[in-house]
């Protein structure tokens, strides 16, 4: 019976808002119509939210779910248990009156509450982890009762709740956002489809470096950039509005860190650039605005002729309103974030595609060079010595992912903040989160990189469940998360069972 009440809601929706909508422009019931690509975010999960807002009609044989052609999602609800806010809270936390008394949290903790807004955020993360944006609008109906929501890497702003039989506040939405151009409605134009049709030189060159087929999809973008005596963070803004731009040709990324909600999202790609007519790396993510710029960081390193570095091709902030969030506007972070874009000089393969164990602890070893000639040399520590942050160019390993490096200086802000992967962090770092980062956590963590894997990709005499039982040392554990290492570093091996250890 809810289901059939809420296919008819569905329906009697669309008809109501559909003479709001631009000409083009459809509402389209995906309620029991699973997304057949989300699977690829969400491993064997397929989202099924109950509406979509699509530019233009779906093709006939186009799914109906497609959150990667979607403008805008939303979710339906009839049972009042399922409303995830609180009618009469404020948009902030909790805080106390002149009166002494508190205002009730904005979010609601039952746990049907809590599953709508795992929904929300699910379908919102959907949008926003499979196209470009800098923004993904959504919107929640409870009968007569509707909530509009705005999502950025900082978080997510919700409305009060909005009586739409007594108000044209949703009618409204959906007018102005059809009516809105690309940019106003979150896509980042920045990225640029390149039409199938397209068979310019260029863009044939680009599809041949960068293998892919003519269906698959291709971007223009551009990086600003900053000459590098303009490049430091402590110049004013006014030095960095008028920058030239580097054009570079981009498919997917090969990366997936930006999958999460909220944070830096970073998306590495491979990237042709017709210029030197080359495939290059290219990072696109939201640095933190209280930290300096990566590429101010890589200029000091080959400043100081540090080894096995890559070299900065162009590095910028994009600019615009749009490419900011947190901050301010009291989402996030206090210091927000701001739109960042780096194309490095060289392209490696990960860690674990070894060539041979030779290989792996030459990589390992290389790296570990770079980090001491860093921190004796140029003082700064990188912070964040992880399997990711390793890279094997030419058999000789680099050490990338410079942002959260601290500088030896008293105005830099990364040192209050707590940085690194948590499967290699310190045993000292693990039990002591407050503990302020120094050279000896980073040199640990060199340790278990190599360990973790060798364990994982080297041939070793572990079986499956042994590999898995090893494998959990690295995991997250909130209670005692530094215990299964201090047993490994103090044994001298680690235990699989009791007559058995790790052998290599």
């Amino acid at each position: 019976m809810q289901t059939r009440k809420l296919i008819y809601t569905n329906h009697l929706s669309i008809s109501l808002m559909k003479p709001y909508l631009k000409k083009g422009w459809v509402l389209v019931d995906t309620h029991k119509h699973p997304d057949p690509d989300s699977h690829t975010v969400w491993g064997d999960h397929k989202i099924e939210p109950d509406m979509a807002l699509y530019e233009t009609a779906r093709e006939p044989e186009a799914p109906l779910c497609q959150a990667s052609q979607m403008a805008s999602v939303g979710e339906f609800k009839l049972d009042p248990i399922d409303e995830p806010f609180h009618i009469d809270a404020g948009l902030k936390k909790a805080t106390k009156t002149k009166g002494g008394k508190k205002t009730k949290p904005f979010e609601r903790e039952t746990e049907a509450a809590k599953a709508t807004r795992g929904q929300l955020t699910v379908y919102i993360n959907a949008i926003q982890a499979s196209q470009h944006r800098t923004r993904t609008f959504a919107f929640y109906v409870h009968r007569k009762w509707c909530r509009l929501l705005c999502h950025s890497r900082a978080g997510t702003e919700v409305t009060p709740l909005i009586n739409y039989t007594e108000s044209f506040d949703l009618q409204t939405f959906f007018w102005r956002f059809t009516h809105a151009s690309a940019e106003c409605r979150g896509v980042d134009t920045t990225f640029q489809p390149v039409p199938s049709t397209d068979m310019s030189p260029k863009v044939q060159d680009a599809r041949s470096a960068l293998s892919i087929t003519s269906s698959a999809p291709l971007f223009k973008v551009l990086v600003p950039e900053i000459p590098p005596e303009q490049a430091s963070s402590t110049l004013s803004e006014i030095s960095r509005t008028s920058p030239s731009d580097r054009l570079l040709y981009v498919s997917e990324p090969f990366t997936t860190n930006h999958r999460f909600p909220v944070g830096r999202g970073p998306r590495c790609f491979y990237a042709y650039d017709p210029v030197s007519c080359t495939v290059r790396l290219f990072k696109d993510l939201r640095r933190i605005m209280g930290y300096r710029p990566e590429a101010d960081t890589y200029q000091q390193l080959h400043k100081k002729e540090t080894p096995n570095i890559l070299h900065v091709v162009a590095a910028g902030d994009v600019d615009g309103l749009l490419h900011r969030c947190g901050g301010k506007d009291g989402l996030g972070r206090k210091d927000g974030f701001r739109h960042y874009r780096i194309i490095l000089d060289k392209l490696g393969k990960p860690l674990n595609q070894f060539s041979s164990t030779h290989e792996l602890v030459t990589a390992v070893y290389d790296a570990f060079i770079t980090h001491r000639h860093a921190c004796t040399k140029a003082g700064i520590l990188h912070q964040d010595i992880s399997f990711g942050n390793i890279i094997i160019v030419g058999g000789r390993g680099y050490l990338i992912d410079w942002e959260f490096g601290r500088w030896d200086r008293a105005d830099d802000s990364s040192a209050d903040e707590r940085t690194g992967t948590w499967q290699f962090l310190s045993i000292r770092l693990l039990e002591n989160p407050a503990t302020f980062h120094e050279i000896r956590d980073d040199i640990e963590s060199f340790f278990y990189v190599l360990f973790w894997v060798a364990a994982r990709y080297a041939p070793n005499k572990q079986n499956p469940s042994q590999r898995s039982e090893f494998l959990s040392m690295f995991d997250y554990k909130q209670l005692e998360p530094a215990a299964a290492k201090i047993r490994f570093i103090t044994a001298g091996c680690f235990s699989v069972t009791e007559r058995q250890v790790l052998c290599w």
